[in-house]
């Protein structure tokens, strides 16, 4: 009984010191974590469709006016897109700045809003989540739409008008 006891007292031992030796899981840079837990940004996974899909597809970017502070207005790229999921998520990618945003989207009467997980700008990954102001659904068909926004920010008024075909 006494060697059962010590053989099952050196089990637990070796047990305890071989977690306790194992290395975190490995955090790639950029990559949102938590406790050096890998966290990987809400994706296409979930099984609850929005209740509005109008907008679902992917829209490439036609151009982006941007009145704030000077006038900005960017013609979109090749690659550049909103891809509005089904299931409420939202990629953009845009080369004015080297932009990438990954979000949920809501729509609410006349207006999408969406809430980042972590988007880039620039190269540096920032960390969400944080609330974008509602754009209002200006046009929008099966091969168009127009998105505009018209805030008051410390700054100043910024007007923002986003066109966009499938």
């Amino acid at each position: 009984m006494k060697q059962l006891s010590s053989i099952t007292f050196i089990a637990f031992i070796t047990i305890i010191t071989v977690e306790s030796c194992k290395k975190p899981p490995a955090v790639t840079p950029g990559t949102p974590s938590k406790n050096n837990i890998k966290v990987t940004p809400k994706s296409d996974t979930s099984t609850i469709l929005t209740v509005n899909t109008e907008l679902v597809g992917n829209w490439n970017i036609v151009s982006d006016t941007i009145s704030f502070e000077a006038d900005t207005m960017y013609h979109g790229k090749a690659a550049d897109h909103y891809i509005f999921t089904k299931y409420g998520n939202l990629y953009i990618k845009s080369a004015l700045n080297n932009y990438i945003d990954t979000a949920i989207y809501t729509i609410t009467n006349n207006s999408v809003h969406w809430i980042n997980s972590y988007w880039s700008e620039g190269g540096a990954i920032i960390k969400g989540p944080s609330q974008v102001g509602a754009y209002q659904i200006a046009t929008i068909s099966d091969h168009s739409l127009v998105l505009t926004q018209n805030i008051l920010t410390p700054e100043g008024y910024k007007f923002e008008l986003i066109a966009l075909k499938k």
